[in-house]
């Protein structure tokens, strides 16, 4: 196995143009090349820096339209459009950052630097919780899912074992999730 960093821009992409053979993917691809198994559905957060008015929210927390005045971090314009959507909350939160963003790394050097803020899902908390950065629920907005995404009709028996495997083990944790505490650094 050979694992491959994506960012945000090439999720699809690297499927169809046969870069990788699966990919673990939000919001669901809209390509019918492709298919997608639901992992976890999950809250939406916001990361912020530490000294942001909406830190103090990590335990309340907030609601879309409190996210008006937050810079959100930009995304090159070939960004596929359901990605943005996903991003942006169905672009409800309108301000953008200056900053640009295709990796989760980049996001939170934007919220520590205090040059911008990103989005995700709740899981994010638990993966790259770094000093300075806090996540925030927002919580009246759709909760999404994140996604096993691999081509239509590959019979790659290799690709079917771990398809499977992925989608029973997030069976087995995907509910914990929500009810994790968000730490925040």
């Amino acid at each position: 196995m050979e694992i491959r960093q994506l960012d945000f821009t090439e999720h699809v992409t690297a499927l169809v143009e046969d870069r990788v053979d699966v990919a673990f993917v939000r919001p669901s691809p809209d390509d019918e090349r492709l298919v997608a198994d639901v992992l976890t559905t999950e809250q939406r957060i916001v990361v912020v820096h530490e000294r942001s008015p909406l830190a103090d929210a990590r335990t309340s927390g907030v609601g879309v339209a409190d996210l008006a005045e937050l810079p959100l971090f930009s995304v090159p314009g070939h960004t596929p459009h359901s990605f943005t959507e996903y991003l942006y909350f169905d672009d409800r939160a309108q301000r953008r950052s200056s900053e640009f963003a295709v990796t989760p790394q980049e996001v939170l050097t934007g919220v520590v630097t205090g040059r911008s803020a990103g989005s995700g899902l709740r899981s994010f908390a638990r993966y790259y919780a770094w000093p300075g950065a806090v996540f925030v629920p927002v919580l009246d907005a759709r909760w999404e899912s994140s996604y096993l995404a691999v081509r239509a009709g590959d019979d790659n028996p290799e690709v079917r074992i771990f398809r499977a495997l992925a989608v029973a083990l997030a069976k087995d944790i995907g509910p914990g999730i929500n009810s994790r505490p968000l730490d925040s650094g």
